[in-house]
C-alpha cells in the first residue's frame, strides 16, 4: 500500500461529525404496511412524479458539475496520461487520477494458434456492432439470438401543465 507522502496520493479526510448521511423525507414508509389506506396507487404515482421533478432539477446541477470537471481537466491536458495531479481550492481539493489503461489483443491469429482453434472459439467474443458492419442484421437470425434483460423504465408524466411563476 502506498504511503500518503507519495506524490499524487492524499490521505482520506474524515467527514465532520454532523455530516452523517441525511435520511430523505419519506411520505410513504418502505416497505409499506399492508392494507394501509394512505398508501394507494394514486398516492404512490403522485409521489413518484414529484420526486421525478426534483431529480430533473438536480440534472441542472449535474450539468454544471460536468462543465467544471471538464474545465479542470483542460488545465492539465499537457500532462502524461499516467500522471496523477492534485489541485487546491479554498475549501476543497481535487485529485485527478491517471487515465485508465485498456488492454487489447494485437494478433488474434497468434492467440488462436497458441490456444488451439477449438478453445479460441469457445472463449472468443465478437461485438454485434462489428457483426452488423459485416452481415446485415436481417441476415443474422440464424446465429444471433435476442432476449429481454434489465429493468423496465418507469417515467412520470405530469397530468396538468405546471403553473407559470
Amino acid at each position: 500500500m502506498a504511503s500518503p507522502a507519495e506524490p499524487g496520493l492524499r490521505p482520506k479526510r474524515k467527514p465532520p461529525a454532523h455530516a452523517e448521511s441525511p435520511t430523505p423525507p419519506a411520505t410513504i414508509p418502505f416497505p409499506p404496511p399492508s392494507r394501509s389506506p394512505a398508501i394507494s396507487r394514486p398516492n404512490i404515482i403522485d409521489e413518484f412524479g414529484a420526486l421525478s421533478q426534483e431529480i430533473d432539477k438536480l440534472r441542472l446541477l449535474e450539468r454544471r458539475h460536468e462543465q467544471l470537471r471538464r474545465m479542470i481537466l483542460t488545465w492539465h491536458s499537457d500532462r502524461r496520461p499516467t500522471e496523477a495531479v492534485d489541485e487546491e481550492g479554498k475549501t476543497y481539493s481535487v485529485h485527478i487520477s491517471p487515465c485508465a489503461e485498456q488492454r487489447m489483443i494485437g494478433d488474434m491469429e497468434a492467440v488462436a494458434n497458441r490456444l488451439g482453434y477449438k478453445t479460441f472459439f469457445q472463449n472468443c467474443t465478437f461485438s454485434l456492432e462489428k457483426l452488423d458492419g459485416l452481415i446485415l442484421p436481417k441476415d443474422q437470425a440464424a446465429f444471433v439470438r435476442r432476449e429481454s434483460i434489465g429493468p423496465r423504465i418507469v417515467k412520470a408524466i405530469p397530468k396538468y401543465p405546471e403553473p407559470v411563476s
